[in-house]
């Protein structure tokens, strides 16, 4: 079965979207989640040969960007799991 390669891009953008969302309610569930989820769909862009056409930075901040989000998350996390 094929897949658009817009199907891979959108949902790279939804994803990015909702550890955004996760970020902003400091959710480590949804981040975590989304984070999987980010990275399976740049994997398949990259099966396709779209992810190398991207500019290099821009490759870089769409990679790192969720990894940016997770770890304040994961700090606010861990400090509230202290403190039960």
């Amino acid at each position: 079965m094929l897949s658009p390669t817009i199907f891979w891009v959108l949902s790279l953008l939804a994803s990015c979207l909702l550890c955004f969302y996760g970020w902003l309610r400091d959710d480590f569930a949804i981040v975590i989640g989304q984070v999987i989820a980010y990275y399976i769909y740049i994997w398949n862009l990259n099966i396709k040969g779209v992810w190398h056409k991207v500019p290099a930075p821009l490759r870089a901040v769409i990679a790192l960007l969720p990894l940016a989000l997770i770890i304040p998350v994961a700090v606010s996390y861990t400090h509230l799991r202290a403190h039960e």
